[in-house]
C-alpha cells in the first residue's frame, strides 16, 4: 500500500514538474502567458505548487507505522457485543482446559468524501470465543497501522466475545491518502464445564 501512495506522490510532482516546463521551453504558450493578469498567473502558480507540495507529502506522510500493543482482561461486566460487519474466527485445540487463538485483523479505508477534509470512520469487529469456551485475555500484537486512532479491546457477555474498537482515516480528494490497520488478536480461552453452560442456557 505504501507503494501505492509512492507512486501518487511521484506523478503529482511529475504533473507539477511538466506544467513548469511547458511554460518555460513552449514559446507560443510562454507568450499566452505573458499576456495573463496577474490574478492568472498567480493562479497558475498556486495550481503548479499544490500539485508539487502534494507530491512531496504523499512521498512522506503515507506509510505504515507500528502500534502499541493493546490489551482487556475478562471482568464479568455480562455486557453485549456489538454489532459488527463480521466475525473473525481461528482453528484450535478443543481438548485443552486452555488454549490461546491468533486471529488475524486488517481493515483498509480509502473513502474520500470531501474536496478538502480528512475522512474518518469508526470500526467494530466481533470475535466469538471458542464453542466450550470462555475468553480470559485478549490482547493485539504485531500492529501495523496508518491513520489509526483509539483502537481497544474488550471482553464482552462474560467471556462469550472479544469486540475490537477503532478508527481509520483517509485523505481528500486531492490528496488521495488511506488508512489502514494489519495486526493480531491474541485470545487466551478456558473450558468451561458443561455444567456451566447449562447452567447458563448456553449451548456448546
Amino acid at each position: 500500500m505504501s507503494a501505492i501512495y509512492s507512486l501518487s506522490g511521484i506523478l503529482s510532482i511529475v504533473g507539477g514538474l511538466l506544467a513548469v516546463g511547458v511554460f518555460i521551453f513552449i514559446p507560443q504558450l510562454k507568450t499566452n502567458y505573458s499576456a495573463l493578469t496577474r490574478a492568472s498567473r498567480l493562479s497558475v502558480f498556486i495550481t503548479i505548487a499544490i500539485l508539487v507540495l502534494g507530491g512531496v507529502a504523499a512521498l512522506f506522510t503515507h506509510k505504515l507505522e507500528p502500534g502499541k500493543p493493546v490489551l482487556a482482561e475478562h471482568v464479568g461486566t455480562g455486557e453485549e457485543p456489538k454489532p459488527s460487519a463480521g466475525t473473525l474466527s481461528g482453528e484450535v485445540n478443543q481438548q485443552a482446559a486452555s488454549i490461546t487463538k491468533d486471529v488475524p485483523l486488517s481493515e483498509m479505508f480509502s473513502e474520500h468524501a470531501s474536496p478538502f477534509n480528512p475522512t474518518t470512520r469508526s470500526f467494530d469487529r466481533i470475535v466469538e470465543a471458542t464453542p466450550g469456551y470462555r475468553i480470559a485475555r485478549a490482547e493485539i500484537i504485531d500492529v501495523q497501522q496508518a491513520r489509526l486512532s483509539d483502537l481497544t479491546v474488550e471482553i464482552t457477555d462474560n467471556g462469550a466475545a472479544a469486540v475490537v474498537h477503532f478508527r481509520l482515516t483517509s485523505g481528500p480528494q486531492f490528496d488521495r491518502y488511506g488508512g489502514s490497520i494489519d495486526a493480531t488478536l491474541r485470545l487466551t480461552e478456558r473450558r468451561v464445564p458443561s455444567s456451566a453452560f447449562q447452567a447458563s442456557g448456553t449451548k456448546q
